[in-house]
Order: C-alpha cells, then structure tokens, then sequence
C-alpha cells in the first residue's frame, strides 16, 4: 500500500485536503502510541513522503542531571553527548515501531539511551485501532509481526495452520483445488511410514484432483504433486541415481532414495525425507540440499504464520503462495527469520 497515495484518495472521496487527512491521521498514530506506550512521552508523528509512512519522535530534553520523575523526557548530558547535544536542546528519538522498521528498532534497543524509549516488548504489542474512524483502517500501520520485535512464536496445529492457509487463499480469491485426495491416494500416503500423517493431513485438505479447473496448491513455483506422481517422481530420481553410479559420475548428496517430493516442477522440489519427516529443498542445480524443516507440520505451519503476517502473496497460475516483494524488498529474509525463530536451527543449509 502506497500510503500518499491512499491519503489522496481518502481526501477526494471526502472532499478534503490531503494535508487535513494527513494531520488527522498523523494525530491518531501520535494518541495511539502515547496510549500504548506511556501519556508521559512527548511524542510528535510526521508522514515522511520518502519512506511512505508515519515516523514517530520521542521528545527529549538534555539536562545535566534527569529527574527521576523526568526518565522518559529527559536525556543526560552523558547520554547526550555522543548525539552532538548540550544542555537546553531539544532532542528528536524517532521510535521505530512498524513491522517494517523493525530491524531498526532492536538496534536502538542496544543504544545508551534505549531506556528513555518504549522497550521491545511493549512495540511488539503494535498500535491500538479502537476508537479510531473506520476510514483509517486500511492506513493503520497494524502489528502483524511482533516476531520481528523478539515475540516468542508459537506454531499453529497443523489443522489450524491448513485453515488459516485456506483462509489466506479465500480471501485472496484463489480457485484452488480442495476436493482432497481420493481414499485410495490417502491409504497409498499411510502405508509409505510413520512420518506421513501431515502428508496425508495436507492431501486431505488441497490434495489435487482431475475434476474442476482449480489450480493445485502451489509453492514458490512448485505444485502440490498427487501421490502417484510424487511415488513416480521419486522412482525417476532413484533411476538416475542408479544410472549415474554405474557411470562414477555421482555425488551422493545429491539425491536420496528415501525422499518423496510432495511439492514440484521441473529441477526442484520440496521433499519429505520418509526416513526422518524432515522436509528438504532440492533443486538440480543447487550446491546440496536445504533441510527446511524438522517436520512437514512445523514447515507449513511457517508457511501460516508468513500467510497471516502479510509476508506472502498469491499469483494464480503461476508462483502461487510466494514471498511478498512488493511488500518489502526484504519479504524473503524475514520469513526465514521466522522459520529460525520458530524451528531453532533450521534452515539447514549445506556447507559451500
């Protein structure tokens, strides 16, 4: 969202000035915030054209001792020094408080003087709404990544994360299939092992079907693939393995026999090892595999978080679910960051 550009639009429809629209919205931000972080901060809001967004300032006042009743808008001058400030000036702290600036907020957190700031754990809980006209809702900077702010995370069930994938998918409008799996595809899935049941789980809800013109669930590119194409797939892959070994010309890490790719296209594929549950990225062309994460149900309900933070998008017919560039330049490393944050150690990238 191209927050001048909404402003405008907002002014037109009620016959307004942007400036007038601007100042009001610039005021909420500053009200929620003294709300949600302490009605004794002196803080000022600014739309800044560059950044396309509300910055926020702490006011603080350098002094050569802080009251203690003055913590939060007094600033020593110590303290102060090192910002190029003397006593009587009047210093703006800009407040990093959007999920977007959020690398930025954990910096200043381990400035001298972060303690003059609202502390992470209290941006994390983001800017209250209520209260506020309803024609601001689609300019409000909502929290939807307190993980960005060191939140702990907690992983949906896999039953909920299919729904909330389903809910994403919906709400974007995506004609995806979700007939399920035939019974026969689903018995065929159980009697591959014991670290199959989110396979089955995830066939039983998206599992792709000849009826309809509903796309399969797609990844990143590569389309859920029916059991029988996965066994086939994977029967093709153990082939050329073969072929290559009678030639001496193979690296066995490149493919293992014990992986069935449950997401595909051509030269890639996201896998589940049957061996460990573990769910592995190969691509032809890649240095070795990426163990992405330590089950299929850990790694989709990543993939949920990601879908009800805003990091991912959906293009029909092609990328599918995907990361969300426009968003961000950085919508790639931040959903790895949560998969660090919510799978310690993963993902497993191979050694180059």
């Amino acid at each position: 969202m191209r927050l001048g550009s909404e402003i405008g639009r907002i002014a037109r429809e009620q016959a307004r000035e942007s400036d007038a629209v601007t100042l009001e919205l610039e005021r909420a931000v500053v009200d929620a915030a003294a709300e949600a972080w302490g009605r004794e901060r002196e803080l000022e809001a600014r739309f800044n054209p560059d950044t396309n967004a509300i910055d926020v300032y702490q006011v603080v006042r350098v002094v050569e001792r802080v009251e203690p009743s003055r913590a939060t808008t007094e600033m020593d001058l110590e303290t102060a020094a090192a910002l190029g400030g003397e006593p009587g000036d009047e210093l703006l702290l800009q407040v990093f408080y959007r999920d977007e600036d959020a690398d930025q907020a954990v910096l200043t957190s381990q400035q001298p003087y972060a303690q003059l700031l609202p502390p992470l754990d209290v941006l994390a809980a983001g800017l209250p709404f209520a209260g506020r006209p309803e024609w601001m809702r689609p300019l409000w900077p909502h929290r939807r990544m307190p993980w960005r702010f060191g939140r702990p995370v907690n992983l949906p069930s896999l039953p909920e994360a299919l729904d909330m994938i389903s809910r994403f998918l919906a709400e974007r409008g995506a004609e995806v299939q979700r007939a399920g799996a035939s019974p026969e595809q689903l018995e065929l899935a159980r009697k591959l092992g014991p670290t199959t049941s989110g396979l089955v789980a995830l066939h039983e809800r998206f599992g792709p079907s000849e009826a309809g013109d509903a796309e399969p669930l797609t990844w990143r590119g590569c389309e859920l693939l029916s059991l029988a194409d996965a066994l086939a797939h994977r029967d093709m892959m153990n082939h050329v393995m073969k072929v290559l070994r009678e030639g001496g010309e193979v690296d066995e890490a490149w493919w293992n026999a014990s992986w069935l790719p449950v997401f595909g296209l051509d030269g890639a594929a996201y896998c589940l090892d049957l061996s460990t549950g573990a769910v592995v990225k190969w691509a032809k062309d890649a240095a070795g595999p990426t163990v992405e994460a330590p089950s299929l149900e850990a790694w989709l309900g990543v993939i949920a978080i990601a879908a009800r933070s805003g990091l991912l998008a959906w293009e029909p017919r092609g990328m599918g679910l995907h990361f969300d560039f426009e968003l961000d330049p950085r919508a790639d490393q931040w959903f790895y960051a949560l998969l660090s944050l919510a799978l310690p150690g993963f993902p497993q990238r191979p050694e180059v």
